[in-house]
């Protein structure tokens, strides 16, 4: 494995930090069991970018701009870019809703991503749990999905927001 170039990842993260910190674990643990990882130089080059992005779980209220938050991921995105990464992902569902520009094949979509691992597995029913702003985007209005109510809805928003504040942990 030494010779031979690996790809480079870059995460964005910061929309829920945590997100992005368990997402580079997952990938450490796959590294380490499918790909028989040890040394330091057996592991891919990661970029864990934490940016501090703006409201985006209050959809259809003053708080939550739209454009900023666009622009912030353009911003994140162009950065991990710009930086020579190989791939690029996000650690958060709702900002999948904000992206404006096509990314090729660098960009590794979770929605699609999902989308594909779904009809794969030729699941009948698919239970979604998400933010309102996730809905509201329609980011998962594909067959055999299924989302929770409004009031279940708002409990998983009360369920992030004690994440990101460290009240629970993983």
């Amino acid at each position: 494995m030494r010779n031979k170039r690996k790809k480079t990842i870059g995460i964005i993260g910061g929309a829920g930090p945590m997100a992005g910190v368990l997402l580079m674990q997952k990938i450490i643990t796959i590294c380490q069991k499918k790909y028989k990882c040890i040394n330091d130089f057996d592991f891919p080059k990661i970029i864990l970018l934490s940016y501090p992005f703006a409201q985006m779980l209050k959809p259809l209220s003053f708080e939550q701009d739209e454009k900023r938050v666009a622009k912030q991921l353009k911003e994140a995105i162009d950065f991990l870019n710009n930086s020579g990464m190989d791939y690029i992902t996000i650690a958060c569902n709702t900002l999948h809703g904000f992206i404006n520009e096509p990314y090729g094949n660098k960009l590794i979509n979770l929605i699609t991503e999902t989308k594909s691992f779904l009809l794969e597995q030729n699941l009948s029913k698919v239970l979604v749990l998400c933010t309102k702003t996730s809905k509201l985007k329609g980011l998962y209005n594909f067959a055999k999905t299924k989302f929770l109510s409004p009031k279940d809805l708002q409990w998983i928003e009360g369920l992030i927001k004690k994440i990101l504040s460290g009240v629970f942990s993983f």
